[in-house]
């Protein structure tokens, strides 16, 4: 009975994102020897730990189109309005497709985010209840929305296709100093209609970013693959004439200047690693080949002319891949130095590994690089080692 009366309580008072979905009553909690909670010798929930929630049907419009795609999504049949999303199997990939759906089934705009804090389907209805009837475009992953007086940011996705990565950004930066948009790649399904090269791929995504912002200073980057796109974009803004305000290099290597036939080797052993191990679902199968198309179109692209970007900021991670095939080390400028004048390059530099940077333990010293970019203003010289 004490579990649901706390459930209860904690309904009145917390968001539903915040509150628990399992209880256990102990009789004492663990002390570590330094006096403070120890949290690795609580015992793990067990299935009577969790709420039996009630089943109560949809009664609202609202509520009854969220069924139907849920039901579509997740393919349940039985789902009530007390339902989590992420606990009936929803992902970060689901998530997107959610998040779009209620777009062209609602005409309602949403954040993705929000969905992570209203996993719960009467919270998600209650929110597009109340959400404005506007559309962006299927690519822009609206993450940050500012006050129009601010910055807007794009962040380019990572060789995967899809910009999901950065979701955690807005659990952890400073909302009232920039808007964050990231970008997906708007034809991550269809695989025979893809870019055929960095190039295109730069050039769509400028008309996506003027979408929002038709003119002013830009502010563009991208982690990995997407800060080589990034600079591909900002490459082609300025031939254009646009004022490009800082560019955001979050450990993404010019792979142009690196030994290719190694790269090569080891893009395709990863493959191969990951066909043996067999593809459990369609969005993973469509995530490989989506990572192994914009693989093959980094190692093509070459970057060819200098930028005339007056602030470059690069995040370098320092701890290496236990794969990986080049240390952090060997390239100081993450072998930008033919493109970007040394002089331009602002270098930050994490104890990461490059695949870890967005994990949670992470994502906050991601951020705050992110906003010392942002709050930096044009010197003589931006190269600093922090």
């Amino acid at each position: 009975m004490l579990p649901n009366l706390l459930y209860r309580y904690l309904r009145q008072r917390l968001p539903s994102y915040m509150i628990p979905n399992a209880y256990i009553c102990l009789k004492k909690l663990p002390i570590s020897i330094n006096g403070k909670i120890d949290l690795e010798a609580l015992p793990p929930p067990s299935r009577n730990h969790y709420l039996p929630l009630q089943y109560v049907a949809p009664k609202t419009p609202i509520e009854k189109k969220l069924v139907e795609i849920w039901r579509e999504l997740l393919q349940i049949k039985k789902i009530g309005i007390y339902d989590n999303f992420f606990e009936l199997g929803g992902h970060s990939l689901l998530a997107m497709k959610l998040h779009d759906k209620i777009e062209s089934n609602c005409n309602k705009n949403i954040l993705i985010i929000d969905i992570y804090k209203n996993p719960r389907l009467i919270d998600l209805a209650n929110l597009i209840e109340i959400s404005p009837n506007i559309k962006l475009h299927s690519a822009l992953l609206p993450i940050i929305l500012a006050d129009e007086a601010v910055p807007k940011m794009f962040l380019i996705h990572p060789v995967s296709g899809v910009a999901s990565s950065y979701l955690q950004l807005a659990n952890v930066m400073n909302s009232s100093i920039s808007s964050l948009y990231g970008i997906h790649n708007p034809r991550f399904s269809e695989l025979d209609n893809n870019f055929k090269s960095i190039e295109e791929m730069a050039s769509a995504y400028i008309e996506i970013i003027k979408s929002v912002q038709m003119n002013g200073s830009y502010i563009i980057g991208g982690w990995s693959f997407g800060g080589i796109v990034a600079y591909e974009i900002v490459k082609q803004m300025e031939m254009q004439g646009d004022k490009i305000d800082k560019l955001l290099l979050i450990d993404a290597y010019n792979i142009s200047s690196i030994d290719s036939e190694a790269l090569c080797n080891h893009i395709d052993q990863s493959n191969n690693n990951f066909i043996i191990n067999k593809i459990a679902t369609e969005d993973e199968r469509k995530l490989r080949l989506q990572t192994n198309l914009n693989n093959k179109l980094a190692l093509k692209y070459r970057p060819n002319l200098k930028i005339k970007c007056e602030q470059v900021h690069l995040l370098k991670a320092l701890t290496p891949e236990t794969d990986a095939i080049f240390q952090p080390t060997e390239y100081p400028y993450n072998a930008w130095e033919d493109y970007i004048e040394k002089s331009k390059l602002n270098i930050t530099y994490i104890y990461a590994k490059h695949n870890d940077l967005f994990s949670e333990k992470n994502v906050k010293e991601v951020a705050a690089f992110l906003e010392k970019s942002l709050n930096e203003k044009e010197k003589d010289s931006l190269y600093t080692k922090n």
